[in-house]
């Protein structure tokens, strides 16, 4: 509920105090919002075996290494569609198609990132196939 105060204060353009309901939204926002950057940060440094060794699949390759990278990247699409949820009511007050349309493209980047996510993870599983086999050779390695 507001006080007259606070509508007062709105009506003159002094900023009000936000509820605590919104203090919530915006902590489990920015802590969400953080943990897209940890995620997708750890993920890429986990993936650097798979993505600048060019004998990756040839050799043993780091297979523990990418498996760990792969879940930042499913922790990332998680954070990535939970920031969507969490800002929807404030965004939907002031326009409801912004706030779709936001919701939207985290939902299509996320599927992107999971996207790549199976793609690396074709490339561990490659690699664990071809370990068996003598592969000194990359012609012998059939696509």
């Amino acid at each position: 509920m507001s006080s007259p105060e606070s509508s007062t204060g709105a009506a003159l353009g002094r900023p009000t105090q936000p509820s605590r309901e919104q203090q919530q939204r915006a902590r489990i926002f920015g802590v969400l919002f953080a943990l897209t950057f940890v995620t997708s940060i750890a993920a890429l440094l986990l993936y650097d075996p798979v993505l600048n060794d060019a004998d990756y699949i040839l050799g043993g390759g780091a297979d523990t290494r990418v498996q760990l990278g792969a879940l930042c990247e499913i922790f990332l699409a998680i954070t990535n569609i939970g920031t969507a949820v969490v800002l929807w009511p404030i965004v939907k007050r002031q326009s409801e198609t912004l706030a779709l349309s936001y919701v939207a493209s985290r939902v299509v980047e996320s599927i992107i990132i999971v996207v790549g996510l199976i793609s690396l993870l074709s490339a561990s599983r490659w690699s664990r196939s071809t370990t068996g086999r003598s592969c000194s050779d990359p012609a012998s390695v059939s696509v």
